[in-house]
């Protein structure tokens, strides 16, 4: 798995990935992760009634930051449930619905991040948290990185278990932003981009990520158009 950068926004050809065992061959791997480390399934535990999905996974510094959808009723308990984790800095309301909301999650990690390497070749697709684990889904280039994964895991004592490993397929895709993407509706969302009358351009959007005006429009745009065609079933 390659990472995203400004060529491949461009349409360009991406860089050479960096295989590890298996080249060529993109997995799909479904796990769960549990262990001392892992706090977040006592937030699930609290509010056994509402489902918690994982959508994005961002290292920033030092810090871990997860985007995260909980659906269900009452959902002040969750912010409270994520909030009393001792690891936790901050659960923000990224979107308030009534019984769905977007939160970002920031964390500071119990145990010594990654190598900042150690995933170049894979991401993390999707999963939930559950009371008593993360549920999670990664597609990964080649089966190395997993052991190495693992490894890194297993020697902070967390356990892992496997649940599938399957070759993916364009269907893994469908639906999928780039984290370039999601960053820019995330971006311009809290910063009132969408809002009816906005005060804030594509300018000052740009100015917060550190890219250019141009950069951004064309992130908006593919985000957007992926979002409507996987809505509407017209992801080829």
């Amino acid at each position: 798995m390659y990472r995203w950068n400004e060529s491949t926004e461009r349409g360009c050809e991406p860089s050479e990935p960096r295989h590890r065992g298996w080249p060529g061959v993109s997995l799909v791997v479904e796990f769960r992760i549990r262990g001392p480390p892992i706090h977040m399934p006592e937030a699930a535990a609290e509010v056994p009634d509402v489902t918690v999905e994982i959508e994005q996974w961002r290292r920033r510094e030092d810090t871990v930051l997860w985007y995260l959808w909980a659906s269900g009723e009452d959902l002040d308990r969750v912010t409270q449930a994520f909030a009393a984790l001792p690891n936790v800095d901050d659960a923000a309301v990224i979107t308030d619905g009534p019984d769905r909301r977007l939160y970002r999650i920031t964390m500071s990690p119990a145990v010594s991040l990654p190598p900042e390497d150690l995933f170049l070749d894979g991401t993390l697709t999707g999963g939930s948290v559950e009371p008593d684990c993360l549920h999670l889904t990664a597609r990964v280039t080649g089966r190395d990185i997993v052991t190495s994964a693992w490894e890194y895991l297993r020697t902070h004592d967390i356990d892992v278990s496997v649940q599938r490993l399957t070759r993916a397929t364009a269907d893994h895709d469908r639906g999928r932003l780039t984290d370039a993407q999601f960053d820019a509706l995330v971006t311009a969302y809290e910063m009132g981009y969408f809002e009816e009358g906005r005060q804030v351009t594509q300018a000052d959007v740009a100015a917060e990520l550190g890219i250019c005006r141009s950069s951004l429009s064309e992130r908006l745009r593919r985000a957007q158009q992926e979002l409507v065609e996987h809505r509407l079933g017209l992801s080829e």
